[in-house]
């Protein structure tokens, strides 16, 4: 009895080992959760080339938006939205509840944005991106 209930743990330690693998995020990628009002962590490093998976673990739809001030019409930050020299704006669209939605960053630099609906109540982020 003793060494089927050994066999049974190891079983289930094993299943719990897999499972964690699998949900983690792919190896050259960072994941940041989109909550009611904020995404979480704010801000994550990454190298060159890297992607980033924004999750929406929120009941409310957001967007990653990055556009410079001087186009106020279409972003409406007052966060001071940052791009490194040379790199265009991005904007995901709507990202519903427990949708995803991923972006590869490929110049060094910093990269602000923010949440197109939530930027008023805060909800902003930042990306810095290594060589």
């Amino acid at each position: 009895m003793w060494k089927i209930s050994f066999l049974f743990v190891i079983l289930v330690a094993s299943a719990f080992a897999q499972n964690a693998k699998q949900s983690s995020a792919p190896s050259g990628q960072a994941t940041m959760q989109m909550g009611a009002f904020d995404y979480r962590p704010e801000g994550v490093s990454v190298k060159a080339g890297q992607t980033v998976r924004f999750i929406n673990n929120s009941s409310a739809t957001h967007t990653v938006t990055d556009g410079p001030l001087n186009d106020p019409k279409k972003n409406g930050s007052e966060r001071a939205d940052l791009l490194p020299a040379g790199e265009k704006p991005f904007d995901s669209g709507d990202i519903e509840p427990q949708q995803t939605w991923e972006h590869q960053f490929k110049t060094p630099g910093t990269y602000r944005f923010h949440c197109a609906y939530h930027e008023k109540d805060g909800m902003s982020g930042v990306v810095t991106v290594a060589k």
